[in-house]
Formats: structure tokens, sequence, C-alpha cells
């Protein structure tokens, strides 16, 4: 196996999924512990994961279950084995914190852990140890990003990615500049002068798509190598591994042979704007599901919207304040609601999109769903997948929208196959 990667939540595992796609290379996410261990050898590719919910999780939830992946990872003898997070770094020391995989990797001989979240085709960059991030056309330092400074449970307050993160491992966090990177004797020397002075996650300075091969040619030395890192950060080791651009590079997906259900847990600005766009569209009927109230008549409705030929969006508006995702019984009731609906539309749909990185997770995991293979790449954040173990079938066409990602007629083009070239984000 070329890549092992443990995704600190769903969407994100599919951006993973993405980059294998794009070099062509064969690539599945298992969509829960129990799924993976329960696999057969012959189910695994050149790059396999296993998608979590961690990033919502405090790092005494995540020690556990990590453990039992990572060892029965192992027997596979990975070259890689990346921990993906998203390329806006949000986590802290209670929710989403490295701690637990930068501890693991450490006690599975890692000499140096790798830590590594620009992605310019996201337009998420880091310059001397500070992260910047994309905003709907404008990069901001990302304390000052509107999305990230406000985030509703990881706000970000800090750029310095190693202040950030020495907050969640406990001690001091190194970096390789741009300026170490300028040719290959400083490079070196510059991970001389980390490794020497004691700091084992190092920064990784990402400006140009060209600085991640410069990366990924160094950490594949270390065998395996150990990662933590955005869907760059694969990028970086695909490079280091030689692979090579794939046919699918410029696949795309073809319409939708049917209706296409949309389920939207995402409180997201942008996911709103996705929602207000198809709202007055012919082809497209928009429901509003109160958490508070049982989702058994608007399931009956999507149904039966469905039967009759309409892409049917259904959201949750309980949960669209920063206030409410605090909100425990909503954590687990929105997702379960949604779940439910889908269930109940199981046959009359012909691709399904999820929008919300953590209520994608929740809603396949209520669904029994196994795991993901690649269908087609959809544009350039996202990719058309096949999920299994819900139907009898050869599966079943999603489409894990995060909440910040794709351009405002992001649901239209999903259900069109159309690519979508607008910036987003995980």
């Amino acid at each position: 196996m070329d890549i092992f990667f443990v995704a600190d939540d769903f969407t994100g595992g599919v951006d993973v999924l993405l980059q294998a796609a794009r070099y062509g290379q064969p690539a599945t996410m298992f969509l829960s512990e129990q799924a993976f261990l329960a696999a057969d050898r012959s189910e695994l590719r050149a790059c396999t994961g296993v998608a979590t919910t961690f990033r919502s999780s405090a790092p005494t939830e995540v020690e556990d279950g990590l453990f039992r992946i990572l060892e029965h990872a192992a027997r596979t003898e990975p070259r890689v084995v990346q921990y993906k997070i998203c390329s806006t770094a949000d986590s802290s020391p209670t929710r989403g914190s490295v701690r637990p995989p930068f501890e693991q990797f450490l006690q599975r001989g890692a000499g140096r852990v790798a830590l590594l979240v620009g992605q310019p085709g996201l337009r998420r960059y880091t310059a001397f140890a500070h992260h910047f991030a994309n905003d709907r056309g404008t990069v901001y330092r990302l304390d000052r990003q509107p999305t990230m400074a406000n985030h509703p449970s990881t706000p970000m307050h800090e750029a310095d990615l190693r202040l950030h993160f020495a907050e969640q491992i406990g001690q001091d966090v190194g970096s390789i500049t741009l300026e170490d990177m300028r040719q290959d004797e400083t490079l070196s020397a510059a991970w001389d002068r980390e490794t020497n002075a004691g700091r084992r996650l190092v920064v990784l300075d990402v400006v140009r798509t060209e600085d991640l091969a410069t990366h990924g040619l160094v950490l594949t030395h270390d065998h395996p190598a150990y990662v933590i890192g955005s869907g760059g950060a694969t990028l970086a080791v695909a490079a280091g591994l030689g692979w090579q651009e794939g046919s699918m590079h410029h696949a795309q997906a073809e319409a939708s042979a049917g209706p296409v259900l949309v389920v939207a847990g995402s409180c997201s600005e942008l996911t709103a704007a996705q929602i207000d766009h198809v709202a007055d569209l012919v082809e497209w009927t928009t429901l509003t599901w109160d958490p508070e109230q049982p989702a058994a008549a608007v399931a009956a409705e999507a149904s039966r919207l469905l039967d009759r030929g309409q892409h049917v969006l259904v959201h949750s508006s309980g949960a669209t304040s920063a206030a409410d995702v605090h909100r425990a019984d909503l954590v687990d009731r929105v997702p379960r609601g949604l779940a439910d609906i889908v269930r109940s539309a199981l046959g009359r749909f012909a691709r399904l999109v999820i929008a919300g990185g953590d209520t994608s997770g929740d809603v396949l995991t209520r669904l029994s769903a196994t795991n993901l293979t690649t269908l087609a790449v959809l544009d350039r954040d996202t990719c058309l997948c096949l999920v299994h173990g819900i139907s009898e079938d050869r599966g079943l066409e999603v489409v894990l929208k995060g909440g910040q990602i794709g351009s405002v007629d992001f649901f239209v083009r999903a259900a069109r196959g159309e690519v979508d070239d607008a910036d987003g984000d995980e």
C-alpha cells in the first residue's frame, strides 16, 4: 500500500480520494473502524483510509480507536501514513486536537512528523509558519478569515501554526520556511536544525504547488513517512512516491440518471447561499425541516416529490446558528433525522448529496454504509463516489460536500455533473 490515511472527518477523507483519483490511483475509504478491521485484504487499494468523526472529538475519545486503526494498518506496511486534517487547521486542545496522532506516530517510531496544511489549489497558504485562507475571493490571515475567525466550535485566534499546534501537543513546534527551501542544502540543514532542537512536529511552508513536490521528495525518504495534514499533504507525498497524473484528472461525472436528493446539516453561510440558489428553480423543491419536530412528515413529502421526478433539497432549520451547534440534542438529532429522510426515500433518487463535514459522517454511519470508492472527478474540490452497504446493488452515487465547498450553484452542478471551478473550502 502506498498511502494509508485516517481522516478526522468524512469530507476531509473524500479530499484524499479526490487527489488519488487525479493521479489515476485506485482508492477506497472505509466509513468506520469496524468496517476497516473487518475488510478483506482484497478490498484495500493503493490509497486506503478510514473516515472518522475525530475532528469533533476530545483527545481522550480519539486515542483508543486511532490506536486500533493504526495497529491494523501497519500490517499492510504502507509507505506513507497520513492523519488527514482540514486545510484551515481548525482545531483546539479539546476538539480535533492533533495530539493523539502526533503521540501515536512517535510511539510507532517516527523520528519526525511533518505538519502540512497548505493547499494552493484551495487558496490555502503557509508562509513562515503563518497560515492564510481564502474566503469568497479574498485571502486572509487565518485568524482574520471571516469564517474561521468566527467558527462556531473551533474559532481560530492564532495564525502562527507553531503556536496553534504547540498548545495542543504541549511542546515546541518547528518550522521549515520558504527561505529554507531555496536549495537542497538549506532545506536539509533546516531539517537538521529542527531535529537537533528536539522539535518533532514541524510545520512546512507551502505557497506554490511546486512547494508540495519539494516537501514530498524529502518526506518520503522515511519508511514509513508520517504526516499530519490536508489534501495538500496527500499531493506532496504522492509526488514523492512518483505518482503520475492519470486519465481521471480530466474525467468528469455524468448527469444524474434520475432525481437528486440533497440533505443539508451545515450551518455555513456558503451552504445557506447554495440552498437559496435552488429555492426558485422549477426542477428543484426545497423543504425545511425543524429538528424540534419529527422528520416523518418531511420524509413523506420528499419521497412524494422524488417520485414525481423533482430534485429535492432538505435542510435543517434548527442548526443554522453558532448557538445551536453547541446544543447536544441537535448534534444528535439533526443527522438522525436526515438519515431517516434518506432511508425512507431509498430507491426514489439516483444521487445523494450530503452537505456538512460532520453531517456527512453521521448520516452515512446511521445508514450503515461501509465504504466509499471513487467513481469520477466531479470538480476541483469534490468527487462523485459510490457508497457501499446501504443498498444491495453496486452502490449508491453520493457527493459529500463540506460546509464551505463550492460555488453558489454547487447543488445544480452536482446534479448535472458539471465542472465547478470556484475556489472552495473543505
